[in-house]
């Protein structure tokens, strides 16, 4: 016992202190408790009586179980105690509180008992715990963030379905604990789910391919933005989430064994989530999360990870819709461009066998007329149909030949038969294959030659740009007027150039002209003659041999079109 005349004195020291003081004596039984202490515990703590564990830990929380440990040893051996407890908010009504609690020995004058000292630390715990939980929501946040960056990369790096969602589903993985993950997608009407990928570390049941009616499964509830459902078997968040906790468990109380479930229940899945993606506002597909433990998906056994969870699948939900947009774009590209690969191939094929059956008859008309011109006596209607068919059957085997060789530039086909050639010699034949188009319209041509030669060209390409370049000079040129014609060797590069005396083009017809079906000027009569297709041959074909054409003109001057190609000599080890 504390003596009577140290314990008024105690009490009276004791009630002048804010913090809560309780004195035990020997017998660790209650001798003072100060008026802070009454006010706080009340009248659970009696004088002359020990202290009621189970009335303490209602007022102080679990934490004060460590408490009359410090008792016993400062009693019996004198030792001091210090440590800190919080007592939650209950449903009952009791406040947060944090108390720092010491614990010693009273000397032999007080009766040798034991003093509790609790001084109110609630502001500072409560301010701990908010910095705990920031920094705990900041470490979620933190992850969150990196796992939507990594997806927003997946975005960036992925160039087909398969190779976005493999990046995203091993970023997922490091928040999200999973041992089988899936993408299905819905049909247009809503009806119909499909699996378009599956990844496990267990054989796989319902894979890429499996298909159901959606009323087969209960995942029009997550569809349903109105839906919200929370019991032991599955939570529903209408729009965002599904949750089903024991799938096995589920089966038996729905008595929902349909197809889909018997597959996933064959895998051994036991929980899963499922997340419904958006795409233009429109239900587009269903990302799975799928575990073969039951209740892996609850607070329970996620812990602290468990909001971390929840908050990602929340958070990322945009980015995984946008994933499925690029991917699904990109396949219906794909499969886009494959149909018009094979399209522009039977295209391509048709033009090839269509030009080549096309340019024997051609040929054979264009033989016969000339020769009844040169060598038959007709008369002047006779000679004028006569020259008009071998003309038109001119242009028409320069049509075939301009949509041949274009056929095969678009195809890849446009390949360089190269030879020793003298390019003099081609251009010798390619004038005298336009000698009867420039005789018909008086036109004068001029020549200014260079030393030539011998080079490793495609005779037939060359010599399809020399009749182009020519046939067009003669075309646009006034009856009567002149062509110049220059060649030139210089700096390893062969040189040609045709000079018309016609009207002129003006620059911004210039920077068309060598596109596809380009013709230019108002001369309607002049251009229905022609394909368009002619100058951009000629480019494709000057390019193939590494070389360059252009053209200089102003209206009312005429023409110069010109190229160049590298002076390859046939012993050249260059390429």
């Amino acid at each position: 016992m504390i003596p009577i005349e140290s314990k008024g004195d105690l009490k009276k020291y004791f009630d002048s202190i804010p913090d809560q003081i309780i004195v035990l004596d020997g017998a660790l039984d209650v001798q003072i408790v100060n008026e802070a202490a009454d006010r706080h515990a009340g009248d659970g703590i009696i004088e002359g009586r020990p202290l009621d564990a189970a009335f303490m830990k209602s007022k102080y929380g679990e934490g004060i179980a460590r408490l009359f440990t410090a008792i016993g040893a400062a009693r019996d051996s004198g030792t001091q105690d210090r440590f800190e407890i919080q007592c939650e908010c209950t449903p009952e009504g009791r406040p947060f509180s944090g108390f720092e609690v010491s614990v010693h020995r009273l000397g032999k004058d007080c009766g040798e008992g034991v003093v509790i000292h609790m001084h109110d630390i609630t502001m500072r715990c409560k301010t701990r715990r908010d910095m705990d939980r920031q920094n705990k929501y900041l470490a979620e946040m933190v992850r969150i963030n990196h796992t939507i960056i990594e997806i927003m990369s997946a975005l960036q790096i992925g160039e087909t379905l398969d190779e976005i969602f493999e990046i995203v589903f091993s970023e997922l993985a490091k928040v999200i604990p999973y041992d089988r993950i899936g993408l299905s997608l819905l049909d247009e009407t809503g009806e119909q789910i499909s699996v378009v990928k599956a990844k496990s570390g267990n054989p796989i049941k319902l894979d890429k391919g499996f298909s159901c009616k959606l009323e087969y499964t209960t995942l029009g509830k997550v569809l349903d933005k109105t839906q919200s459902i929370s019991n032991d078997l599955m939570l529903v968040e209408g729009g965002k989430k599904r949750i089903i906790f024991d799938l096995e468990k589920y089966v038996a109380a729905s008595g929902r064994m349909t197809p889909y479930n018997k597959q996933l229940l064959a895998e051994g899945v036991r929980s899963s989530i499922a997340v419904p993606l958006y795409v233009a506002g429109r239900p587009t597909a269903l990302i799975f999360f799928s575990s073969r433990q039951p209740n892996v998906y609850t607070r329970r056994h996620l812990g602290e990870d468990y909001d971390t969870c929840m908050h990602l699948l929340d958070s990322v939900q945009a980015q995984l819709a946008l994933a499925l947009e690029k991917g699904i774009t990109i396949s219906h590209l794909q499969e886009t461009n494959q149909r018009l690969k094979e399209l522009i191939s039977m295209k391509d094929d048709f033009l090839s066998i269509a030009s080549h059956d096309l340019r024997s008859p051609l040929t054979t008309i264009i033989g016969f007329a000339r020769l009844l011109l040169d060598k038959t006596q007709v008369t002047d209607m006779q000679h004028r149909s006569l020259d008009i068919m071998a003309n038109s059957a001119g242009h028409l085997l320069i049509l075939v030949d301009d949509m041949l060789a274009l056929a095969k530039a678009n195809s890849g086909k446009m390949e360089l038969n190269l030879e020793r050639v003298n390019v003099r010699e081609v251009l010798e034949q390619s004038l005298a294959a336009m000698s009867f188009n420039a005789q018909n319209k008086n036109i004068n041509i001029v020549r200014e030659e260079a030393q030539c030669y011998d080079m490793m060209l495609d005779r037939s390409k060359i010599f399809q740009v020399f009749n182009n370049l020519i046939g067009n000079a003669i075309k646009f040129s006034p009856d009567g007027g002149t062509l110049v014609i220059r060649e030139s060797v210089a700096e390893s590069q062969y040189g040609f150039s045709v000079t018309d005396s016609g009207a002129g083009i003006s620059e911004a017809d210039q920077e068309k002209l060598f596109g596809k079906f380009v013709q230019v000027g108002n001369d309607l009569a002049t251009n229905e003659k022609g394909s368009g297709l002619g100058l951009l041959i000629c480019k494709m074909i000057v390019e193939k041999h590494g070389g360059s054409i252009g053209v200089q003109s102003a209206p009312g001057q005429g023409s110069t079109f010109h190229f160049t190609i590298p002076l390859k000599k046939p012993d050249d080890p260059r390429p």
